[in-house]
């Protein structure tokens, strides 16, 4: 049976790996080069797949644009004042069925 690999997960932006250590001091960024995470665990290309995600960092720039991106979509939108009709007050309308469509 061959032995299992290690599934490295890695920002599809920036490229950096997660290196997943429990050990790291909080202050430390747990994200590095990919290939400095392969060397540092002395990996072979058969010893680990990658999986792709987002980084921190990634994310937040990500979320920043896309904000940007909607607000500017939607600006036309939001300075147009359009007043919805509002329901007539209960008892209002004099108690008549309203107007037949046929």
């Amino acid at each position: 049976m061959g032995r299992s690999k290690l599934v490295l997960s890695v920002c599809c932006v920036c490229w950096k790996a997660w290196n997943g250590d429990p050990t790291l001091a909080p202050e430390t960024d747990p994200w590095e080069a990919l290939d400095t995470l392969v060397e540092r665990q002395h990996l072979a290309p058969q010893d680990y797949e990658l999986s792709h995600g987002y980084c921190p960092r990634c994310t937040l720039t990500l979320l920043q644009a896309f904000r940007a991106q909607s607000a500017e979509r939607t600006a036309p939108f939001a300075q147009t004042d359009v007043s919805l009709p509002q329901p007539p007050a209960a008892g209002a309308g004099g108690g008549k069925a309203p107007p037949s469509m046929h």
